[in-house]
């Protein structure tokens, strides 16, 4: 019998300065079983500029319980 979770997954964006530029992500968090419920987390970093978050590997990873924080580097946008 599956339990019902209490939170549904879902997805915050975030923006943070580094050296004067703005820097534009995504935070996916997993679904928990209570409000308290702690989640391991994971920092993507897709490597090189102008390539995609890794959006594939963060949905998989979101699944199975951890959130994934991703980013576009700095300048990209």
């Amino acid at each position: 019998m599956r339990k019902t979770l209490h939170h549904e997954q879902y997805n915050e964006y975030l923006c943070f300065m580094s050296h004067g530029s703005k820097v534009f992500g995504r935070v996916r968090v997993p679904a928990r079983k209570d409000d308290d419920a702690l989640c391991p987390v994971v920092i993507l970093f897709h490597g090189h500029p102008g390539g995609d978050r890794m959006d594939d590997m963060a949905h998989f990873l979101r699944e199975v319980g951890y959130a994934v924080i991703s980013f576009s580097y700095r300048g990209l946008w």
